[in-house]
């Protein structure tokens, strides 16, 4: 049976705490990321749209609602607009407000899941080149930190993920959205450089 992901709801609120007295490591701890994701029933939406003439698939619906909790984890870790990739009719089919019923079909979900998916990967993967460029600036300030260098390493991976069809797939992006909450946000990169210059200060 085709499930939604959980209903979870969370901050990313992040803070640094100073690891052993041998290497200094500084961790960034985090809430788990996914932010504003809503839980939705396959079946009961198949089943009004297929009551009211459409001919949608289970699937297209499950990657709708993929897309959907994707869209709003990521938008809000990276501080991205969700109204910008196809967020009102999407809530719109989810929420069975599509007027003419007949019209919600498989071919309509891919479009708009291509044309906006395409668009969020795009966003996606420009802030996080734009993180790269602050870490490795800051890398070139404080080389020693091993915190710095991993959260480089860890936003690279990322990027590789960062693709339409993980877009629209839950299991495939949480590792990526766990990493973004962790490493791309704003306030990730200004936890690694108080670290940075703590760690750096105690070197000293």
């Amino acid at each position: 049976m085709l499930e939604s992901n959980s209903d979870t709801k969370s901050t990313t609120d992040s803070s640094v705490t100073s690891g052993d007295s041998n290497n200094n490591v500084v961790r960034v701890i985090r809430a788990a990321a996914a932010p504003d994701t809503t839980n939705y029933d396959v079946n009961d939406i198949y089943n009004y749209y297929s009551s009211k003439g459409s001919t949608i698939s289970k699937q297209r619906i499950q990657n709708l609602i993929d897309y959907k909790n994707n869209l709003s984890s990521v938008t809000a870790i990276l501080d991205l607009s969700a109204a910008d990739y196809g967020e009102a009719w999407v809530d719109q089919a989810l929420n069975k407000k599509i007027a003419v019923a007949t019209t919600f079909k498989d071919k309509i979900v891919d479009e708009l899941i291509t044309t906006n998916g395409n668009k969020l990967v795009t966003s996606v993967n420009s802030k996080i080149d734009e993180q790269l460029t602050k870490l490795t600036e800051l890398q070139q300030q404080y080389p020693n930190s091993k915190d710095v260098k991993n959260a480089i390493d860890k936003l690279n991976e990322a990027k590789n993920q960062v693709t339409l069809e993980n877009i629209y797939n839950v299991e495939k992006m949480k590792d990526v959205i766990d990493t973004l909450d962790k490493y791309g946000s704003v306030s990730a990169y200004e936890n690694f450089e108080k670290a940075a210059e703590l760690d750096n200060a105690k070197t000293d």
